[in-house]
Parts: C-alpha cells; structure tokens; sequence
C-alpha cells in the first residue's frame, strides 16, 4: 500500500508570551506603555481537526494475477475523512519580524478507508496515530498575528488488512516520511494563541 495522508487541524496553544505591566499602587502621569508582545518562548497547547486518509494498493506479488500490477498499477484506492485530535509542545525565538523555532505533536485519529476487492474480499487501511517532529518559520504580519510555513519528520501507525471475514491478512506496522504545510496564529489574549494549520504527509 502507499499512502498519501493531509490534514487539516484547528488547535489553540498556551504560550509564553512577553509583555509589561504597571505597578498598581504607583501613581501614574502618563499613559502606560502598551504590552510588548513576543512571539518567543516555550508553548504548549492542544489540536482537534479532521484527517484525509487517501490509500492506493497494488498487487506486488502477483495473488491476484489477472490485475494489474507493478509501480503506478494501483488497482484499488480510496479516500476517507475521519477525526484528529493532539497535544503539541514547541519553543519560539524572534528577531523582528522573523519568528522561527520547533515544534512536535502527538495525535490520535479515527479513520479507517476499506475498499471492495471483489465480492466479500475487502481491503482496509486504519490510520491510528501520526506523530511529528517539525521546524517552523514565519513573519507577524501584525504584532497579534503570526503567518508561518513547517516541515519535518512524520511518523504514523497503521493497521492494514484485506480479505475476508474469518480469513483475513493483517500487517501492523509503524511508518516514517515527511511532513509540510503552513498555518496561521493569532494572539487573542495575553499568553494565548488560536491557530489554524493544513499539513500534508
């Protein structure tokens, strides 16, 4: 099987965001300053979203021989939406306008796409988790607002099956490849962030 998985995630992060105060028992002859805001720091923060699961499969050993076969033969794909839900943890620096920094995810995800073989034989692909591991950077378009572009490493657990009841073929494994997307992060209030994000893996 060789599959294509983008997903779209809606997350909101407490972060650690800079700014400056007024004592409040000081008499004050002038206006006080505005918070500095920085997009810098360490965060943490959670994710909901949805999950495009697109899977292709290909007859590499011949069992079913009258299909075809080989690289680019896929004689089966399907896509299925499902949910996605995650923790992520990441760390900021700025210079300006430029933010860069890392940032890494755990989710777990409801989406299983099964297609039709033929007759009771079915084949199935359950996407269970999707984990990454990712660099980002981007520019504030204004001081409350953050545009930014990601990438990096993206592991995943599958559960792939096909058959048919009482007589199936399963294959469990962990896979690796990579990730890229963008999003954009607005600060709504001192220390919080709202974010949306599509991510392509």
């Amino acid at each position: 099987m060789k599959p294509l998985r983008s997903y779209l995630l809606a997350t909101a992060s407490s972060a650690a965001l800079i700014g400056s105060a007024a004592a409040a028992d000081m008499p004050l002859k002038a206006r006080p300053a505005d918070p500095v805001m920085s997009w810098a720091g360490p965060y943490a923060g959670v994710n909901a979203g949805a999950v495009w699961n697109h899977s292709s499969f290909t007859d590499v050993d011949y069992f079913f021989f009258l299909l075809p076969t080989g690289p680019g033969n896929n004689f089966l794909s399907n896509t299925h939406v499902g949910a996605t839900a995650g923790g992520l943890l990441g760390y900021n620096w700025q210079s300006g306008n430029l933010v860069y920094g890392i940032e890494g995810d755990a989710n777990w995800v409801d989406n299983k796409s099964t297609t039709t073989v033929f007759g009771p034989v079915t084949a199935s692909s359950d996407l269970k988790w999707i984990s990454t591991l990712r660099g980002r950077v981007g520019f504030t378009y204004d001081p409350m607002t953050l545009v930014y572009a990601t990438g990096g490493l993206a592991v995943a657990r599958y559960s792939d099956t096909w058959g048919q009841p009482g007589f199936e073929f399963p294959n469990d494994s962990t896979r690796v490849g990579w990730t890229a997307g963008g999003g954009i992060e607005r600060m709504f209030a001192p220390h919080w962030i709202g974010r949306v994000e599509a991510l392509y893996s």
